[in-house]
């Protein structure tokens, strides 16, 4: 064989076999090193936001309380206007 054979018989290996492979195997480090997986950099990764109702339906009057504030069990968020209760109440 010549010089220039077996030189572009191994540009053909080369290319063919040795760079997909390669590709594969920086594929495979990146997804499994970390490309499949959330992070964070001040570990706020939890999520504790309900949904509230209120037992009667009514236009909110006053909300007594701002985005992302920490509430308990039984303090106030919001005032529904009681005046079409009231009228409700007095009409049955």
């Amino acid at each position: 064989m010549s010089l220039r054979r077996v030189s572009r018989a191994l540009t053909r290996l080369f290319l063919l076999i040795v760079v997909p492979l390669a590709a594969i195997a920086v594929g495979s480090y990146v997804y499994l090193t970390g490309g499949r997986y959330v992070t964070t950099e001040n570990a706020y990764v939890k999520n504790d936001i309900v949904q509230v109702s209120a037992d009667i339906e009514g236009r909110v009057v006053d909300v007594a309380v701002r985005d992302h504030e920490v509430v308990s069990a039984g303090d106030l968020l919001f005032r529904i206007d009681p005046i079409p209760v009231e009228i409700r109440l007095a009409r049955a």
